[in-house]
């Protein structure tokens, strides 16, 4: 089967709309980390973290972009030398023309990114974030010409703009007169030029996702007829459950805390599990978070979670959690091994053709005795 042709911008163009950095956290540094001169892409690499060997893979597989969770540059970097991995990794990348790109907490608050993933796995119902992201929805209002208010409305639409739960289209409008005066060097698509002009419009209120703004807004001015649209954005406090770190949800049936760690071995790639004082011995309603998540615990306990799951947390952690919620850690590791299935699921979407390869010297940096 021949292999379709992309360009590495292209894929990266792809990968930020499929999942937006407007997502991620404010300490971290999803996205691009390191360009290529050449732009015609020839392999795919999927990593959990970027190491030397993972580059070495990638040139030996002709792989000349590798996708990642984790950012390699997650500081600034004040000099390139030999002296750290990241700094070998860096020379390496750039002398073998390899690009790296990260994509770690917007994917992880992503619709359908890491913890989703996580609760399909695992059979759990009912999802929903444990904490939505503040501050990530807007209302967009827009003035339009009676003439093209259905139009404005159809190309939101028909773009995912205006979706709330499970309905989509969502709009609102209210009819009034524009006013205005086109001044000399415009070319007004009503009236003239010098000359007051009223013309009947319609006021469209919609909403739209922070990651979609730059998108919506950009719909909205090639289908509007006149070439000044007035449009407003309103940030607003709503929330949407879609969106934010961890995920909480509902196994089918109730099960004991050891058949759901048996679960997870069977499922993950998970040899030791560490846990506190067990408050329930049966439990259904369960939280996850994967990487450092032990921040979300007494979210998961205000919740209603029976169990709180995540990779890592600190020793006081187990001490706090034995009033509210008993507190579970698999290793930061394995809980976000998934995340390489998940990138190529993302990218076979665009893709179907191109062979993604998985590392096979992306490894745990931490080793276990056992």
């Amino acid at each position: 089967m021949k292999q379709d042709t992309f360009s590495i911008k292209e894929v990266i163009r792809y990968l930020d709309s499929e999942i937006p950095r407007s997502l991620q956290e404010g300490y971290d540094n999803c996205g691009l980390q390191v360009s290529a001169e050449r732009d015609e892409l020839t392999g795919i690499l999927l990593a959990v973290d970027i190491t030397e060997e993972v580059i070495h893979e990638a040139i030996e597989t002709g792989c000349n972009l590798i996708v990642t969770h984790h950012p390699l540059l997650f500081k600034g970097v004040k000099q390139i030398s030999q002296r750290t991995y990241i700094e070998r990794a860096v020379r390496l990348a750039i002398k073998n023309d390899i690009a790296i790109y990260a994509a770690h907490t917007n994917l992880d608050n992503l619709k359908g990114g890491v913890n989703y993933k996580w609760a399909d796995m695992m059979g759990l119902e009912n999802c929903r974030t444990i904490t939505p992201l503040e501050q990530s929805i807007y209302k967009l209002i827009v003035y339009v010409p009676n003439s093209h208010a259905d139009a404005i409305r159809l190309a939101l639409r028909d773009n995912g703009v205006g979706v709330q739960g499970a309905y989509d289209g969502c709009s609102f409008a209210v009819g009034g007169q524009g006013r205005f005066r086109a001044l000399d060097g415009s070319d007004p698509y009503v009236g003239h030029q010098g000359q007051w002009h009223t013309e009947p419009e319609e006021a469209i209120f919609t909403m739209c996702h922070k990651h979609d703004l730059s998108r919506a807004l950009g719909i909205i001015r090639q289908s509007h007829p006149y070439e000044e649209p007035v449009i407003d954005v309103v940030p607003i406090q709503n929330t949407d459950p879609a969106y934010g770190a961890g995920i909480v949800g509902e196994l089918p049936e109730p099960i004991t805390v050891e058949c759901l760690f048996e679960k997870i071995k069977d499922l993950m790639p998970v040899s030791v599990i560490a846990h506190s004082k067990v408050l329930k011995p049966m439990v259904r309603r369960i939280a996850y978070c994967g990487g450092s998540g032990a921040f979300l615990r007494r979210a998961a306990a205000s919740v209603g979670a029976d169990i709180f799951i995540t990779g890592e947390a600190k020793y006081n952690d187990y001490y706090d959690a034995m009033d509210d919620i008993t507190l579970v850690t698999i290793g930061h590791y394995e809980s976000e091994e998934l995340t390489k299935s998940l990138l190529r699921d993302i990218l076979c979407k665009k893709m179907p053709k191109f062979v993604v390869r998985y590392s096979a010297r992306c490894a745990n940096p931490i080793h276990y005795v056992r």
